[in-house]
């Protein structure tokens, strides 16, 4: 966060997710002056390696990425940053609870599933 600041902080920021098209400058703030008013005199900073334009981004993607579908019916979020492989290809285990939920000693029976493909 310090070095944020030291660049001049989050009207930075916004600004360059506003010159990349990311924010709506037309909306009204509590200053009574649309966002793109607000930062029209926010300079982004040439020589620093806080915050790169969205025109020349670290990678093409960003550190997570949204799941939905059979996997995750409800959605899920999962942290890719840092992740040299983005598929996972191999088997996985479905546990199986007896009835009654799970308690102290309580055993768990195992279903293996054999070659199973599950891309994020």
């Amino acid at each position: 966060m310090k070095d944020l600041y030291d660049i001049g902080g989050v009207p930075v920021l916004m600004k360059a997710l506003l010159d990349g098209g990311y924010l709506h400058g037309d909306c009204i703030t509590v200053t009574g002056k649309t966002i793109a008013e607000n930062l029209e005199n926010t300079v982004f900073p040439e020589r620093q390696s806080v915050i790169r334009p969205t025109s020349n981004p670290f990678s093409p993607t960003g550190g997570v990425v949204v799941l939905r579908g059979n996997l995750a019916p409800q959605g899920a979020i999962v942290k890719v940053a840092g992740m040299q492989r983005l598929q996972f290809t191999g088997p996985r285990a479905l546990l199986r609870l007896r009835r009654g939920g799970v308690r102290r000693g309580t055993e768990a029976r195992l279903r293996d599933r054999r070659r199973n493909h599950h891309p994020l």
